[in-house]
């Protein structure tokens, strides 16, 4: 298909336009690394908080919650152990953020309908985050069609999905998440792949 200058010249047009908006959406996301200026690692009260926010992430049920696994400090270990700066920067900005929103209590002060609903409210943006993220890739696929390279780079995750994705790790791997709330097998047998399933039979544990 040939694409007449005009079309190019409107098509290029939009990609400009876009790339900009994509650009200052960079900006506005980019993380602030002078959040670790005055950061000295996490506190216990940091850890409680983090243990907090993963126990609305994970709840205690009939089976143990994230605070009885301590997951708590297993966030806040890979956080300062595992993480380069611009991602503990997206979590030590994020958390603050978290506490001024939950207001003069902070969110240990909250109810837990009211840490539910906080946590969700985030959920929701980080949601819209990634939808906006996807949005501009899209425009820089689009630009390259024309032969436009756009500087649109990758923004980290949303501090959340970093929790979210550090408290399952954490619940997962621990003694009461890997043995109440998972099967685990210690010594595993011969490999069969056609284990019969039963409606809410628990995932196995590695």
């Amino acid at each position: 298909m040939r694409i007449s200058r005009r079309h190019w010249m409107r098509g290029f047009a939009a990609t400009a336009l876009l790339g900009a908006v994509g650009l200052a959406g960079r900006r506005l996301d980019a993380p602030d690394t002078e959040a670790l200026a005055d950061w000295r690692g996490f506190s216990t009260g940091d850890v409680e908080l983090l243990s907090e926010i993963a126990e609305v992430i994970l709840p205690e049920t009939d089976t143990p919650g994230a605070r009885t696994a301590g997951v708590g400090a297993f966030i806040a270990l890979a956080v300062a152990e595992c993480f380069d700066d611009e991602r503990q920067a997206v979590v030590v900005a994020g958390l603050r953020d978290l506490e001024v929103r939950a207001g003069g209590r902070g969110f240990l002060g909250l109810s837990g309908d009211a840490r539910l609903a906080l946590l969700s409210e985030i959920r929701g943006e980080q949601t819209g985050r990634e939808w906006w993220d996807r949005g501009r890739r899209g425009v820089r696929r689009l630009a390259r069609t024309f032969g436009v390279s756009l500087p649109i780079g990758t923004p980290p995750p949303h501090y959340l999905a970093l929790l979210i994705d550090l408290a399952v790790i954490g619940f997962c791997t621990s003694e009461p998440g890997a043995s109440a709330a998972l099967r685990h097998l210690a010594i595993p047998g011969d490999y069969n792949g056609d284990l019969p399933y039963r409606e809410g039979d628990r995932a196995w544990s590695m």
